[in-house]
């Protein structure tokens, strides 16, 4: 015998309706089976007496139905129960993207937010770049300007640092463009195009931010976070010493920063983020000409003010300003000390539970050395994992 109204079955997605079974089943627990599911058959039972007792050979039917039916919705509110909410899967999407801008061209909001530990996503970013725009702004190019296009591949990680959220990120740029200007006098033009130097960022949470699975995770709300980071940034790229323009510095980088959340209002919705670091330069000895190149620290500070909207989208204001970074060849000085600032905004869109996107647009706001270009950026990411 099967059921004979299986539209108020319980299953895995819920159609509520009203119920002639009201005293069985409630109609705001009917179901439907999932798609390519067949209705379960009902529990045949040989006698009305089966249950010990004188029973109405309905009712017993209709008790056995219930019972399939209860076990049915505790299936499906356990595997309901393991899923993330989706407003910590939004902020779990916001953390995972990484920039791949170089130097204090960085803007990069929600980087010190707090993962499950065990979670990975791996990141494909395209940004377009037009304007005063250079592979290095501190090169002695006069009257510069460029059309820069970077592909980055990035890998994501986070794991618990002595009891604390942490994580690392793995990005691989590749880069192409065109540049023209005057190089030590002479006007020209130059295509390049290959890899750019990879980078690896480690970055720790300090306070606000213990290490947490994935049940714990989703109890936890973003409060007020410190975080430090690491950015280091190889010589690994393409580069000639017979070129003045190349893709990559030939170089050792450093950027160790540190990084403040304070949340805003008592429904968490807005968010004030300020990123304070400094970039650290090895000497290139194998400079255009055999020569050597040398640069001073670049000192940069962030401020995001980040805005939750709904469930699956974030938008965010970036600003940056950044100073210092001067150059010497062969020991003498470059008149080519930088103070600049940019402005900017972005906006995360959760496309699924296992996906995002961002898009982000910024451009120069007070220039005196290059970066004095409009930048547009998308990029897609994957993410998964974190431990039960």
């Amino acid at each position: 015998m099967r059921v004979s109204n299986p539209s108020l079955y319980i299953g895995e997605e819920c159609f509520p309706e009203l119920s002639p079974w009201s005293g069985f089943l409630p109609a705001t627990t009917a179901f439907r089976p999932a798609r390519g599911k067949s209705w379960p058959q009902r529990t045949k039972l040989s006698s009305p007496w089966a249950l010990g007792h004188r029973t109405d050979p309905r009712s017993i039917t209709l008790l056995v139905d219930r019972r399939h039916a209860l076990r049915g919705l505790r299936l499906d509110s356990i595997k309901r129960r393991r899923q993330l909410p989706y407003r910590h899967l939004l902020v779990l999407a916001g953390a995972l993207f990484f920039s791949p801008c170089l130097w204090g061209q960085e803007l990069e909001p929600r980087a010190y937010l707090v993962t499950p530990i065990g979670t990975n996503a791996v990141t494909i970013t395209y940004q377009y770049a037009t304007g005063d725009a250079l592979f290095d702004p501190t090169l002695p190019i006069e009257g510069a300007r460029g059309t820069i296009n970077t592909s980055t591949f990035s890998y994501y990680r986070s794991l618990s640092f002595f009891g604390r959220s942490a994580n690392f990120t793995v990005t691989a740029p590749y880069r192409f463009g065109t540049t023209t200007g005057s190089v030590y006098g002479q006007p020209g033009q130059a295509y390049r195009s290959g890899m750019a130097s990879p980078a690896i960022r480690f970055a720790w949470n300090l306070y606000g931010g213990p290490a947490m699975n994935r049940k714990e995770f989703a109890d936890f709300r973003q409060g007020r976070t410190l975080g430090l980071s690491l950015k280091v940034v190889t010589p690994w790229g393409q580069y000639d010493p017979n070129h003045v323009i190349n893709i990559s510095t030939n170089r050792w980088s450093f950027k160790p920063e540190l990084g403040f959340i304070q949340p805003l209002g008592k429904r968490r919705r807005w968010f004030a983020e300020l990123d304070g670091g400094v970039f650290l330069f090895t000497t290139n000895n194998d400079f255009f000409g055999g020569g050597t190149r040398q640069q001073n620290p670049i000192w940069s500070v962030q401020f995001h003010l980040v805005r939750l909207l709904r469930r699956r989208a974030w938008i965010a204001f970036d600003a940056n300003g950044y100073f210092g970074g001067r150059t010497a060849v062969n020991g003498t000085e470059q008149l080519n000390f930088q103070k600049n600032s940019r402005v900017g905004g972005t906006l995360g869109y959760l496309l699924s539970r296992h996906q995002a996107l961002k898009v982000s647009v910024n451009t120069g706001a007070y220039t005196t050395i290059g970066e004095d270009f409009t930048s547009i950026g998308i990029a897609y990411q994957y993410f998964w994992g974190g431990r039960r």
